[in-house]
């Protein structure tokens, strides 16, 4: 959760002091903000974005993108020490064996460095009327908002329907109030409910189905 502009700099200690200058100094924020992306997504656009098969050196940096994100997505909903160990089971060996073994991997590089990664295959989920299932799909923080993820879950589902694999399900916490937004841009619906134990906690999960 952000801090509070109050809580960041420590400016608004008395009630009603500068209120007028808060609103100007958050509305200068918001148009900071708007700018600042603008800008990165006009750099990330004059940069070579590939999006290919995970190949075993790229384990290294998949593991640090997986650490990164599942941080950034779950700190606050998954307890902290559940979380810290469903992370470290997935170190370089883990990911080496994956690749290894076939596991379906996309990758989503920015010049050269890995920004996001998706993984998929057949659905999971046998009352889901759908073929296929993406996993997993993560993008950078440093690198959200730029459409990345958009093109890495394109090909993810391009990928399925050339092995024939029509229909395709994702689940995502239903916590997750950004990876629920993001699936509902795409034109996910929401097809069915779950929960999942995540060490004391029990948490619901949503199905999202696209035809």
């Amino acid at each position: 959760m952000e801090q509070s502009a109050a809580d960041a700099t420590g400016h608004f200690r008395a009630a009603g002091r500068r209120r007028h200058g808060s609103v100007w100094e958050a509305s200068q924020k918001a148009s900071w903000r708007k700018a600042t992306g603008a800008l990165r997504i006009h750099a990330v656009s004059t940069l070579a974005i590939d999006i290919r098969p995970a190949r075993l050196q790229d384990a290294e940096a998949i593991t640090a993108v997986h650490d990164e994100t599942w941080r950034a997505a779950y700190l606050g909903i998954i307890p902290g020490g559940t979380l810290t160990r469903m992370i470290n089971r997935r170190g370089v060996t883990w990911w080496e064996g994956a690749i290894d073994r076939g596991s379906r991997i996309q990758v989503v590089t920015v010049a050269g460095v890995l920004a996001g990664y998706g993984s998929f295959g057949r659905n999971r989920a046998l009352a889901l009327s759908a073929g296929g299932e993406i996993y997993e799909l993560y993008v950078r923080p440093d690198y959200q908002g730029m459409g990345l993820g958009r093109r890495l879950f394109s090909s993810c589902r391009r990928e399925m329907a050339g092995r024939g694999l029509e229909g395709l399900a994702v689940w995502a916490l239903a916590e997750n109030d950004l990876a629920c937004a993001f699936y509902r841009a795409l034109g996910g619906v929401a097809a069915a409910r779950g929960t999942e134990r995540f060490g004391d906690r029990t948490i619901d999960k949503i199905a999202f189905t696209w035809s």
